[in-house]
């Protein structure tokens, strides 16, 4: 039932996937065949997901511990992005982006891609990032891991 509902399945690796108007980057750790902890990556304001993949290091991590690694871009001009972390940053907050439903939606579209345990999905950043890690806790608990949860 399971292969029915998934878009053709994500092999190990790294995909850009086109979501909306903007894309997210999934790395897929080799032998990703049962459901796999997810831990999303927010990049810093005028950053994008490509430079956050490189600065990070997390997919060596990723493929050592078996997790699903996510970049999603914010939005903005060219590669200079940022997040609507609440009161902060640039003009995602003024324009009223929205970034929580934004990632709600990436999640769901990952799911149909790759198998993911949505008991064990974890959000970090960088700066604007961060906050907007804070914000997902905040306004969408249900997405995310409670503090104490079980790691990957």
């Amino acid at each position: 039932m399971l292969a029915t509902l998934l878009l053709a399945a994500l092999v190990p690796g790294n995909h850009t996937i086109a979501l909306r108007d903007r894309s997210y980057i999934v790395h897929v750790p080799p032998g990703a065949t049962t459901p796999r902890p997810v831990i999303i990556n927010f990049h810093g304001g005028g950053s994008n997901a490509e430079a956050q993949q490189r600065y990070g290091g997390i997919d060596a991590v990723a493929d050592r511990e078996h997790f699903i690694a996510v970049y999603p871009n914010g939005t903005g001009r060219g590669r200079f992005l940022v997040w609507n972390a609440g009161t902060c940053c640039g003009r995602a907050p003024l324009q009223g982006i929205d970034d929580v439903g934004f990632v709600r939606a990436m999640i769901d579209d990952l799911a149909k891609r790759t198998p993911i345990d949505r008991t064990r999905i974890y959000a970090t950043g960088l700066s604007n990032g961060a906050m907007m890690t804070y914000r997902i806790a905040a306004e969408a608990p249900d997405l995310v891991a409670r503090p104490g949860d079980r790691l990957p």
